[in-house]
């Protein structure tokens, strides 16, 4: 099948890095090791810093990177040709400060995830909740269907190995996150916004200003291109204002492009069938619980619609996908007790899982140990 996507050209060519050392300041974080994954496998020499090792940074020395466990400016050399830093690393830190007394370019962990995303189309997920579980969704279909994409994730996904993969298709899925307004530093061709609420307020202030820079992530994408967006969120028609592409809604509402109906939780599994616009789509499973997990889904189905994947292979991996690290991840069974690890902070992201906990085990007890880490 034909991918509609295909009729979208870049005007420009990748830019590259500059030089081929790249050092980066936490290097142990999901979204930073995701993406040295991906310079390392297109030859670059990647070298970093943090201030403990761990499952991620054990992962990217076995490919070759060098990593220490210290930011004291130490580590850092004249090889070194340009320090990429997350939203995380402050001005304090040694390790920038002497990066820039060196006169060593110094780049934002989402301006080196745009200049790669230059390289191939552009799929964008973003939102307050969801991000996660999307993109690996979508990655998983794509994968499923043979077009080999490149990708990088918010967290672990082992059924595709991991948080990021260089692939030799077209299709560049990224997470997108609106924290310090890095999601601005991508070129999607396709985008979603699964939700709009009230997050990162030590960056943000209030909710207008969030809505504002959804906003301006919608305005990205071009007139050829496709946003797909939750249509049971107030907020998100204020930022579709800026929008010139193609939108398409899901929600489990008949006024949505893309709905779920009859939906049920038979053995641990969900069952629905989708509707788009008034035409039956297809009948669908999902191993993971929640009704939030089923828009993620619609989302997902859309997106890989649009860029020309059959029903069919979207059904398949939809119906084999076992979801991603800390995303309602079941840990292990002792004494009869199921443990569930969930990376839920936010409160409505603690309210779903909660509830999608119940709708699985609605005979069980259930007890919720909470470790409050972010201003949310």
């Amino acid at each position: 099948m034909q991918a509609y996507i295909s009729v979208i050209e870049r005007p420009f060519k990748y830019q590259p890095l500059n030089g081929r050392c790249i050092y980066f300041i936490g290097i142990g974080g999901i979204g930073m090791s995701a993406v040295a994954r991906i310079l390392i496998k297109e030859g670059y020499t990647v070298v970093g810093s943090d201030i403990r090792s761990s499952s991620l940074t054990y992962s990217l020395e076995k490919m070759g990177a060098k990593i220490y466990t210290k930011q004291d400016g130490s580590c850092m050399t004249s090889e070194t040709d340009t320090v990429v830093i997350s939203a995380a690393i402050t001005e304090d830190n040694p390790d920038l400060i002497t990066a820039r007394k060196m006169g060593i370019k110094v780049a934002k962990y989402s301006q080196i995830l745009g200049s790669l995303m230059k390289q191939k189309q552009g799929i964008a997920i973003s939102g307050t909740h969801g991000k996660t579980t999307t993109s690996a969704m979508i990655s998983t279909i794509l994968k499923t269907a043979g077009l080999d994409p490149t990708f990088v994730i918010g967290g672990e996904v082992p059924d595709i190995g991991g948080n990021s993969y260089l692939g030799r298709g077209k299709f560049f899925v990224a997470e997108a996150c609106e924290y310090d307004s890095s999601f601005l530093n991508l070129t999607p061709q396709v985008g979603v916004i699964t939700n709009i609420e009230e997050d990162h307020l030590d960056y943000y202030e209030n909710i207008e200003k969030i809505i504002n820079a959804f906003g301006e992530f919608a305005s990205l994408i071009s007139e050829e291109g496709l946003l797909v967006v939750n249509n049971h969120d107030n907020n998100i028609p204020i930022a579709l204002k800026r929008a010139k592409c193609k939108v398409e809604t899901f929600s489990l509402d008949k006024s949505s492009d893309w709905r779920a109906e009859r939906i049920s939780t038979i053995n641990g599994t969900n069952k629905f069938r989708i509707y788009r616009k008034d035409n039956y789509f297809g009948d669908f499973s999902l191993r993971i619980p929640g009704y939030h997990n089923i828009l993620n889904a619609l989302a997902a189905t859309a997106v890989c619609t649009f860029v020309g994947v059959d029903k069919d292979t979207i059904n398949l991996s939809l119906a084999s996908y076992n979801g991603a690290n800390r995303r309602f991840q079941i840990i292990g069974i002792r004494n009869n007790i199921t443990i569930i690890d969930d990376y839920a902070h936010h409160p409505t992201e603690i309210y779903v899982t909660l509830k999608a906990a119940r709708e699985f085990y609605p005979n069980k007890k259930l007890w919720c140990v909470f470790q409050p880490h972010q201003y949310s």
